[in-house]
């Protein structure tokens, strides 16, 4: 059926609808794991849990780091701030929301972690090229 059929194509980096001049959407931004193990299980929360604290104190906590040392090292290893990768963790859970169709920006907002519709917008814009409305109405599932 149709939604097999995106699922299918997102994998495969296709376009549904891709209108004159915008860019191609897929899904190699996607974040995965990396660095040590200690890091890549507070990534992998993140990512299962993108609504929550996030501050360096509370993931520099989990990692069982300080928040200096566990900054650096995410750094490091990583190649992203912490604040940069949950942003994009962040805007992934949107997305994946976003294309569900079933809430609006502001719901999606509220649970991915987004401080109210405008911030995400802003990162998701920032992003994807596309206000996360658009990206909605153009990826939605018609469930």
């Amino acid at each position: 059926g149709e939604d097999l059929a995106r699922r299918v194509a997102s994998q495969l980096v296709m376009f549904f609808k891709r209108p004159g001049g915008q860019l191609q959407f897929s899904r190699k931004g996607e974040s995965l794991p990396a660095g040590r193990s200690a890091l890549q299980e507070v990534q992998r929360y993140v990512a299962a849990h993108p609504g929550d604290d996030h501050s360096i104190a509370a993931l520099a906590e989990r990692a069982g780091l300080s928040p200096r040392h566990f900054a650096r090292l995410f750094r490091q290893e990583v190649g992203d701030t912490p604040a940069t990768w949950v942003e994009q963790a962040r805007v992934q859970a949107a997305r994946e929301r976003l294309e569900l169709g079933h809430e609006t920006p502001k719901q999606v907002a509220a649970h991915c972690g987004f401080a109210n519709a405008d911030t995400l917008r802003r990162a998701f814009s920032k992003a994807m090229g596309i206000s996360p409305a658009e990206y909605r109405k153009r990826f939605a599932s018609s469930d």
